[in-house]
Parts: C-alpha cells; structure tokens; sequence
C-alpha cells in the first residue's frame, strides 16, 4: 500500500468515528433519562477510548498529517 492510500485511509478512518462520535453524543444529549449527566461522560469516555486505539495503530507522522487535514471543529 502506498504512503499516501494509507494516510487517505487513515483520515478517512479517523472522520467516520468522530462523525459516529457526533451523532452519538447528539442523541444521547437529546435523551432524557435518569442519571443523563453520568450517562454522557460514559459515552465520551467510550469514544475517547474508541479514537485512542485507532490513534495507537497510526505512525505520528501520519497522525500530524490528518489533523492538519480536519476542520477545525472536529
């Protein structure tokens, strides 16, 4: 696999999980249900660890080159 495919399948990687991580923290910020304050800090718990591992497997170099490429708000 080529440099670039890779870095172009990492980034791709790393948009569909902040993306699934959005629409997540979004539904579960619209619920309303006991303990929603406890329920929320699992769920970005569970995403921070879900982008940690996917991070770990991504040499630094790659992983500078696809934060340059986010927007801004992701």
């Amino acid at each position: 696999m080529s440099e670039d495919k890779s870095i172009l399948d990492h980034l791709a990687n790393v948009k569909e999980l902040l993306a699934k991580h959005k629409l997540v923290e979004e539904l579960v910020h619209r619920q309303d249900m006991p303990r929603h304050d406890l329920v929320e800090e699992v769920v970005h718990k569970q995403h921070l660890a879900g982008m940690r591992t996917l991070l770990e497997r991504i040499p630094l170099a790659e992983i500078a080159q696809i934060i340059e490429a986010l927007e801004p708000e992701d």
